[in-house]
């Protein structure tokens, strides 16, 4: 008797919790401020905000944030990958330095995915772009080459 009495008391409060998610709003923020009828101010950041509130169009939400940062698919020129773990990162810090050093007007990212370190450069639209900037680099520092190639990136495109 007790145990169908536990279940039932889980059933009620899951129910109750179901029809809370379920109001038109549907962010606790909102729901606790409402029922707490001017006794309870909630202050948060924005972006707290944003994430706690619930994504309705998530196609819709990815493309505005990747307009936002100006983001598109595009090319660059991977110069270093590796994942040894007591290398790799100078390696990469390294190659980077010395690619800013020869070509100051090019932007040059190094990246860490887990376990890879990679030092990609430039943003370009088209792939023959990059493929001039390989040859390029390719001249500049032919200790590199055999490691160099054009690679499909998400690339930073300029604010116009």
């Amino acid at each position: 008797m007790r145990r169908a009495f536990k279940i039932n008391i889980l059933l009620l409060a899951f129910s109750v919790s179901f029809a809370i998610y379920a109001d038109e709003s549907n962010k606790i923020t909102d729901y606790l401020q409402a029922k707490s009828e001017g006794k309870v101010k909630l202050v948060q950041p924005e972006k707290l905000d944003a994430r706690i509130e619930k994504k309705t169009a998530p196609e819709e939400t990815d493309t505005i944030v990747s307009e936002e940062k100006n983001k598109s698919v595009g090319y660059r020129v991977q110069v270093f990958s590796d994942n040894n773990q007591r290398t790799a990162k100078s390696q990469a810090e390294s190659r980077q330095r010395n690619i800013m050093a020869q070509f100051p007007d090019l932007n040059v990212y190094r990246i860490y995915n887990s376990p890879m370190w990679r030092v990609r450069v430039g943003d370009f639209k088209t792939r023959g772009e990059a493929e001039f900037l390989l040859h390029e680099l390719r001249k500049a520092f032919p200790a590199y080459a055999s490691e160099m190639m054009v690679v499909v990136d998400n690339i930073n495109v300029p604010k116009k």
